[in-house]
């Protein structure tokens, strides 16, 4: 189980950029059992530089799992996301919720499974 400092999250969802980013959570009888949130980075490549959201912090309560709360808060996030037109980068494991929510349509070019290199 990963635990996750309030300071440690705090710096990795403040990081600067131009669009504010989502954050989504999934509650239940006012208890948070979910949560999924993107962090603004900025990519370089030559010359060129441009910034991302990267969705790597999804976690659900062990409680709830294997019920789609995980899919569920990449749905809404993702779709948030895409609003905003932002570009994105999510990593999922092929099968899972993230995986399966991350259609290449709305993430824009290219869905690749690191495993099958």
């Amino acid at each position: 189980i990963l635990r996750y400092s309030p300071g440690y999250l705090g710096w990795q969802l403040t990081f600067p950029s131009e669009v504010e980013l989502p954050a989504v959570a999934a509650t239940e009888g006012g208890e948070p059992v979910g949560f999924a949130a993107a962090t603004a980075r900025r990519l370089r490549c030559g010359s060129s530089a441009f910034d991302v959201a990267v969705v790597s912090f999804v976690a659900v309560r062990p409680a709830w799992r294997n019920r789609g709360v995980a899919s569920g808060l990449y749905r809404l996030l993702l779709k948030a996301l895409a609003d905003l037109s932002v570009p994105v980068i999510t990593f999922g494991i092929p099968g899972s919720g993230g995986a399966q929510n991350a259609p290449a349509r709305l993430l824009g070019s290219w869905i690749s499974n690191a495993g099958d290199r």
